[in-house]
């Protein structure tokens, strides 16, 4: 007989950042922001998604406390009335503290971002504070255990692309993940802005009790 999940997670990426159309920036004025906030078509991207989350009985929904993520939630929120909560550990990757507000083409802060982004996908140290592979893969566990441990069945996560994947490696991997399986997975898997990805879970499931029922669907939403 099939085990009904405990839980079924709605994780939902952000609607389209200023972030994500910085290659139309000229690349002397792109700069590494502290923050980022919707674009016109991540809002209406959004209100799409809003559409269809109505028809979802979420208890919660709970998002990154990035400013990008918080948006994204606040519309849902106004358009279903769903409770909302925010929580750090959804947030993005973080980058080095020392290339926030700099130019992307500047050497210096080229480097540092490329020593970053190695860091990312092997064991090693961390680059002036940004995450790393241990950190991630570590922050990642924990996500999962706070959706375990939630009273609520039926959860929905407004989260970013680069965290959700990992999120994901680490259920269906568990301890078998290694940096070169996260990277190659990383690399293969690409979840669009207001992608929907449902994840269920029983402690009885195979392996990490995970599932995931769903990627990246995008239906009526672009």
């Amino acid at each position: 007989m099939e085990l009904k999940p405990q839980k079924t997670i709605y994780f939902f990426r952000h609607g389209q950042s200023e972030g994500n159309i910085r290659h139309l920036t000229p690349r002397d004025e792109d700069i590494h922001a502290p923050e980022q906030n919707l674009t016109q078509h991540g809002r209406e991207q959004v209100m799409r998604l809003a559409d269809r989350v109505k028809s979802i009985p979420l208890e919660i929904i709970i998002s990154s406390t990035l400013t990008r993520a918080k948006q994204t939630a606040e519309i849902i929120q106004e358009h279903t009335q769903y409770p909302v909560e925010y929580s750090d550990i959804f947030v993005e990757r973080q980058k080095p503290y020392t290339i926030i507000g700099q130019r992307r083409n500047d050497p210096t802060i080229l480097a540092i971002e490329e020593a970053w982004k190695q860091s990312l996908f092997s064991v090693g140290g961390q680059v002036d504070g940004g995450d790393n592979y241990i950190t991630l893969t570590e922050r990642a566990q924990k996500a999962l255990q706070f959706l375990q441990g939630r009273p609520e069945s039926t959860i929905g996560v407004v989260t970013h692309q680069f965290f959700f994947n990992t999120i994901m490696i680490k259920a269906v991997l568990g301890e078998a993940i290694t940096p070169e399986i996260y990277q190659r997975l990383q690399e293969q898997y690409w979840l669009e802005n207001t992608g929907i990805v449902i994840m269920q879970y029983h402690p009885e499931y195979s392996f990490s009790g995970w599932r995931v029922w769903t990627y990246n669907d995008l239906s009526l939403i672009h």
